[in-house]
């Protein structure tokens, strides 16, 4: 600078506040994983340390938590919070200077005296350098906290600090805590692994963060499942969630509340109010409220939205410096702004720029349709008043989402429409008729179909082009009704008229092979739906592509070829993958029969993963094959890891599905899970009655296809056979199993017949026929031609597991041993749902000692407790309902909460833990 700088000639003084941290709440939450990377040994000292995020994330109360940690590990600290005025040149040196003087007077008092009153500098390069000598030659090591930094703008400041930065000493660590990112080359500082950054998505608080600030701090009793939901609002925002936490106290309804928790909750809108929005410039103020009418944002679109060159091309250091923008891809294209700031920037669209928000939308609807981004565009075109526009445009491209499986998009974008749209367009006719049969809601679709051919009727429409549409529609709902006769009647009809890649061949091909799939013809199944499933980037009917896919697995999983069946699903998604985005339902049409491989496989973690998110699947896509495949696996994953009652509750469940939807061997196939359950449980008089109610319905119900009902009586029989057993009759069961054996073997259903061997190995171990029970267990071993199946051996229990440890054991030296040994030692190797200790596992107590239980016993809530003395006294989650007056699903969240805490999976695991530790007698 041209004139000296001199103490003397500062025109503020500088605040002694200005010099001190902010106050640590005793309550704060310990940011232990940030102070960890911020003050890491593997580092030498001399780093530059800078943390960048908007405003409420947290950054001073990092630095000042960072500040005490030095101080306790013996470091000389000294802090200046910035302001405004310290873009003058002359301030910032005086303030600088004097918090310099506050580093070295703490070891030495006599080094600050020479920049005492009066003392003179040619310049502030002047100043660091002498800084930089001063601390080299000491002993100690320093730290110099600056606080937002973001104020300053001034170029010769950012000079000054880039000259600290670049000769800090080996004894002094620089901490910068800034909303925007340092104008200033840091590279050489990272290359020499002497530079730390921690930025917005670091310092998001995490899950157990979270629950410290609502449980601990703000003493709020607050269950698992709400406060997870309020996390996902609030992505982990601390000063959003401390809000939030505060309004809870107060929440009549805690439920009610975090529900409608967002951007325009008066807290939380006033905060971002005042500390962000009152801060800007008011032309970038608006550019921010103008584009949040859309959910994501690229330079292009803003510009088209706001026209407004300037910011749109700024959107990186826009979301890099404060206001809450996150990149969505790694090429920096996609932004999005945190859910609660839109929702605050949509309130203020609507206080500040109402007369605009139409054509705002007009713009952004254009836009999105040039990109070919047609659902945008329709919503866009709903939200700025032009409903004929959007009308056009689902008219021309809903099949579209139809056949990707964007259902509920296309179904939100045409309930937006004014009603008498509807039934006067017959094209959006026959996607809410899609809609509706792909959801399983046959009734109404076929309402809507006779609609549609009235309509047709009317219009004098004759050309058969035109009433494929009517007969592509009614292919589905024969899939699934279960009606395969009607089905095998159009198959003959139209496959061989119906033109190629239509959608109507696609759905007739898929039909088709699902009946050759239930007349056993697995090379005709496999052969009719080869060409869904070729990699060809023109291919349109990604649903059909998905409902193939399952049909060729479950011709793999009834050969018992586990492998080639999971090879084909995971080919299968990874093709969708590339084709539809994420929001599409066609993978989770396959997540269900993939869990069911997987399962088999023995692999249950990975089976109850891909079981969870296909649910959604289970419940309106699956055709009855999909959940007869299903409906076993998920039954005895419930049993192991929850227990009787829950799985007894899915079989309830699924017995009313099948009866609403007259599915009777789904039906058939619940009534010999339930059979199981109760004799698994030493009920054998309670599986009788069972399953006698449920024969007698069954039997007088059957119709349909000879080969449907076949499989409803293949159940009854296998209900009975185990029914048989468990009344001694052992004789009586072998004899049904072999009749059914025989019939297996003669359709080459290779996977059912190893599941009748191994059931009647158990029959002939527990009534002491041992031998018997070897030749059924190696008849089954030799049918594995991949040596993939495990489950199926260990679903029948440890008699049957004990047999095979048995014949390894007293078999080493033959050759069945040398075929099967391998197979073996996986099949008796245990098998965990989850990573949690299971009953076979180590004693607890042993792992862990009496501390972990003290940690235990004080972690769990009177809720939970209280829940779980329910739970030992054999309550069901209803009953325990009743009886707490609680929700079912609060029931749920105590017993998983409570689970993960006592570090078990299962209700008697659980009941013998409480046990352990004393709480329950």
């Amino acid at each position: 600078m041209a004139e000296k700088y001199s103490s003397e000639n500062a025109t503020f003084p500088l605040v002694s506040t200005r010099l001190m941290p902010p106050q640590l709440p005793g309550d704060s939450i310990p940011r232990k994983r940030l102070l960890q990377h911020l003050h890491d040994d593997s580092r030498r000292a001399g780093i530059l340390a800078v943390v960048t995020a908007p405003a409420g994330y947290g950054k001073s109360t990092l630095l000042a938590q960072s500040n005490q940690a030095c101080k306790e590990a013996g470091w000389i600290t000294a802090w200046l919070n910035l302001e405004e005025s310290d873009n003058d040149e002359d301030v910032f040196l005086r303030d600088l200077l004097e918090v310099i003087n506050q580093l070295l007077k703490q070891t030495d008092p006599t080094s600050a005296t020479h920049y005492g009153k009066g003392w003179k500098l040619l310049s502030g390069i002047n100043l660091v350098a002498d800084l930089i000598n001063s601390v080299s030659l000491k002993d100690h090591n320093y730290v110099l906290f600056l606080d937002d930094y973001h104020v300053i703008h001034d170029k010769q400041i950012h000079l000054i600090i880039q000259n600290l930065i670049t000769h800090l000493p080996e004894n002094l660590n620089l901490i910068v805590g800034s909303r925007t990112q340092l104008p200033i080359p840091m590279a050489k500082l990272r290359a020499n692994n002497r530079l730390v950054t921690i930025e917005m998505d670091d310092l998001r608080f995490n899950q157990k963060e979270a629950s410290l600030l609502f449980r601990k701090t703000h003493k709020l009793d607050i269950d698992s499942v709400k406060l997870e939901q309020l996390y996902r609002r609030t992505g982990g925002w601390p000063a959003v969630l401390q809000l939030a936490a505060i309004s809870l106290r107060d929440a009549a309804d805690q439920l009610e509340f975090i529900n409608n928790f967002s951007g325009s909750t008066e807290p939380v809108s006033e905060y971002l109010l005042e500390e962000i929005m009152e801060l800007l410039p008011e032309n970038f103020a608006s550019f921010l409220v103008r584009s949040s009418i859309t959910e994501h944002l690229c330079y292009p679109l803003c510009k088209a939205i706001t026209e407004n060159d300037e910011f749109s091309r700024e959107l990186d250091v826009i979301g890099r410096d404060r206001f809450l923008i996150q990149r969505l891809d790694d090429e920096g294209y996609w932004y999005r702004f945190h859910p609660i700031f839109r929702n605050f920037l949509l309130k203020q669209m609507e206080l500040r720029f109402q007369d605009e928000k139409s054509i705002l939308h007009q713009r952004a609807s254009s836009w999105y349709e040039e990109q070919g981004m047609i659902a945008e565009a329709t919503q866009h075109a709903i939200s700025g008043g032009d409903e004929n526009h959007a009308l056009a445009l689902l008219e021309e491209q809903g099949m579209h989402f139809v056949n990707h499986g964007y259902l509920p998009q296309l179904l939100s974008l045409i309930r937006r429409l004014p009603g008498n749209f509807l039934h006067g367009s017959l094209e959006i006719l026959i996607q809410l008729a899609w809609i509706e049969v792909l959801n399983n809601h046959v009734h109404t679709a076929r309402d809507l179909v006779q609609e549609i051919k009235l309509v047709l009727k009317n219009q004098g429409v004759r050309s058969e082009e035109e009433w494929m549409n009517v007969y592509a529609l009614e292919v589905p709902i024969c899939f699934f009704e279960d009606d395969y006769i009607e089905g095998e009647r159009l198959v003959r009809n139209w496959l061989h008229n119906a033109p190629k890649n239509s959608i109507l061949y696609a759905s007739l091909s898929v039909l088709s092979s699902y009946i050759h799939l239930n007349e056993y013809r697995y090379n005709k199944a496999l052969e009719v739906t080869q060409w869904l499933l070729k990699p060809d980037d023109q291919l349109e009917f990604a649903y059909s592509h998905s409902f193939a896919a399952c049909a060729h697995g479950l011709v793999y999983l009834n050969r018992g070829l586990l492998k080639q069946g999971i090879n084909c699903l995971d080919d299968a998604m990874n093709w969708l993958k590339l084709h539809v985005s994420s929001d599409s339902q066609t993978m989770t049409v396959i997540k269900p029969i993939l869990a069911v491989c997987y399962y088999q496989l023995g692999e249950l973690q990975q089976a109850a993963r891909l079981m969870e998110e296909g649910l959604s699947a289970l419940n309106s896509l699956a055709s009855p094959d999909h959940i007869v495949a299903h409906a076993p696996v998920r039954t005895r994953l419930l049993y192991a890891n929850e227990g009787f009652h829950q799985a007894l509750d899915y079989l309830l469940d699924t017995k009313m599905v099948a009866e609403e939807r007259n599915w009777h061997r789904l039906e058939a196939c619940v009534l010999h899970e339930s059979v199981r359950l109760y004799i698994e449980l030493g009920s054998a008089d309670q599986a009788r009655a069972i399953f006698e109610q449920g024969a007698k319905k069954l039997t007088t119900v059957i119709a349909g296809a000879p080969h449907l009902a076949s499989q409803s009586r293949e159940w009854m029989n296998m209900a009975e056979a185990r029914i048989l057993h468990a009344e001694a009759d052992t004789r009586e069961a072998i004899s049904i199993i072999n009749r059914l054996l025989t019939r297996f073997k003669a359709d080459r259903r290779t996977f059912r017949v190893m599941e009748l061997l191994v059931l009647q190995a158990r029959f002939y171990v527990e009534s002491g026929q041992i031998d018997r029970a070897r030749e059924k267990l190696t008849d089954a071993l030799i049918l594995d031609e991949e040596h993939s199946i495990h489950q199926l051996f260990r679903d029948e229990g440890q008699t049957v597991l004990q047999t095979l440890a048995d014949m390894v054991q007293s078999d080493e030296d033959s050759d069945y041993s040398g075929i099967v040994a391998e197979k073996l030692i996986k099949i008796l190797k245990p098998a965990k749902i989850t990573d949690s200790p299971d009953d076979n596992s180590t004693d607890y107590t042993e792992k862990t000692g009496n501390n972990k239980y003290q940690l235990i016993v004080e972690s769990l809530t009177k809720r939970e407790l209280a829940t779980m003395v329910k739970v030992a006294e054999g309550y069901s989650n209803k009953e325990i309902s009743d009886a707490l007056y609680i929700s079912i699903n609060t029931v749920k969240s105590h017993i998983y909460s409570s689970f993960n805490k006592l570090g078990v999976t299962r209700r008697t695991q659980a009941v013998r833990r409480l046990k352990e530790l004393g709480i329950l007698h």
